[in-house]
C-alpha cells in the first residue's frame, strides 16, 4: 500500500466528518429555534391570550430539517438505532457481513427517499406550490433543505460502501468494525463517561 492509499481515505474521512458536524449543528439550531418559538408562543399566549402565529407550521419545517441535516452525523458516530441482542453473541465474520448488509439496506432506503423528495420538490417547483396557510411559503424552502440533507446523507453512506468495499478487498475487517459496528458496552461506558475525571478534578478544588 502506497502513501497516497493511506493518505487520500484519511483526507476524505477528514472532510465526512467535518460536514457531518457542521449539518448536525444547524440541525441543532433548528431544533432549539423550535423551542425558543414554542416558548415564546406560550408566553404569549400566556401574558397577552394572543398567539404570534403559525409557529405549528415553521416548527414541522424546522424538525424535518433538522432530522435529514443530522442524519449523517449519526451514521458517522455509529448513532443509529439497531437491535443487537443476538448481534453481539454472532461469530466476528457473521457480525461483518450484518454490518455491511446494514448499510447496503440503509444506503437503499435513503436512495429512494431522495428520488422520492425530488419528485415532490419537481412538482413544488414548477406548479409554485404555497404553504396552505397565511404565511404562504414557497414549499420548495423546506423541501429544498430537506432534500439537500438527504442527498448530503446519501454521499455519505455511498463513500461508507466504497471504504468498506476497499476494507474487505484489503483484508482489513478492523475498519469496518471501528466505523459500521454498533458501539459495544465498553465503548458506551466509556463514552458516557469521559468527562467524569474532569468534574470530579474540579470538584475537588
Amino acid at each position: 500500500m502506497t502513501a497516497s492509499d493511506t493518505e487520500t481515505p484519511g483526507t476524505i474521512q477528514r472532510i465526512v466528518s467535518a460536514t457531518a458536524r457542521g449539518l448536525a449543528l444547524a440541525g441543532g439550531l433548528c431544533i432549539l429555534a423550535i423551542v425558543v418559538m414554542t416558548v415564546a408562543e406560550v408566553i404569549s399566549r400566556r401574558v397577552t391570550g394572543r398567539s404570534l402565529g403559525p409557529v405549528d407550521e415553521l416548527s414541522s419545517y424546522l424538525f424535518a430539517a433538522g432530522i435529514a441535516l443530522s442524519l449523517a452525523w449519526v451514521l458517522e458516530n455509529r448513532a443509529h438505532i439497531r437491535i443487537d441482542i443476538l448481534y453481539a453473541r454472532l461469530p466476528g465474520a457473521l457480525r461483518i457481513v450484518l454490518d455491511i448488509l446494514s448499510l447496503l439496506s440503509l444506503t437503499g432506503f435513503a436512495a429512494i427517499l431522495l428520488a422520492r423528495g425530488w419528485q415532490v420538490f419537481a412538482i413544488s417547483w414548477s406548479s409554485g406550490s404555497r404553504s396552505a396557510s397565511t404565511l404562504g411559503v414557497p414549499l420548495v424552502l423546506p423541501q429544498g433543505v430537506w432534500l439537500a440533507g438527504i442527498a448530503i446523507f446519501l454521499a455519505v453512506l455511498l463513500y461508507y460502501c466504497t471504504a468498506a468495499g476497499l476494507a474487505l478487498l484489503r483484508r482489513n475487517p478492523g475498519w469496518i468494525v471501528r466505523h459500521l459496528s454498533p458501539p459495544n458496552v465498553d465503548e458506551v461506558v466509556a463514552e458516557e463517561t469521559r468527562d467524569l475525571p474532569k468534574h470530579g478534578a474540579g470538584g475537588g478544588q
